[in-house]
């Protein structure tokens, strides 16, 4: 597990490789709460080449109004597992 600092080293090595245009930040997809069944079932699925963000929304507000909390879901393979995660056994 990394500290603060040693997260903010690692960050700022990158920011070269951001700023330089060499390295790029994914896709992104955003689901709404409601359709995080949707979400799931496109990571489920091997949707790997963006990051897929679900975002509540408080009933009767609009996003500007108040706060929103962005939760990340992705699927990443086992180490040793090749390109896919394994399920069972």
């Amino acid at each position: 597990m990394f500290t603060g600092p040693q997260i903010a080293t690692i960050m700022n090595g990158l920011r070269a490789g951001f700023e330089g245009g060499h390295l790029r930040p994914p896709p992104v997809q955003t689901w709404s709460l409601e359709q995080a069944v949707d979400a799931y079932t496109a990571v489920q699925a091997g949707a790997l080449g963006s990051k897929h963000v679900l975002i509540p929304r408080l009933s009767g507000s609009s996003r500007g109004s108040h706060p929103s909390f962005e939760c990340s879901i992705q699927r990443t393979p086992a180490p040793g597992s090749g390109s896919q995660a394994k399920e069972g056994p």
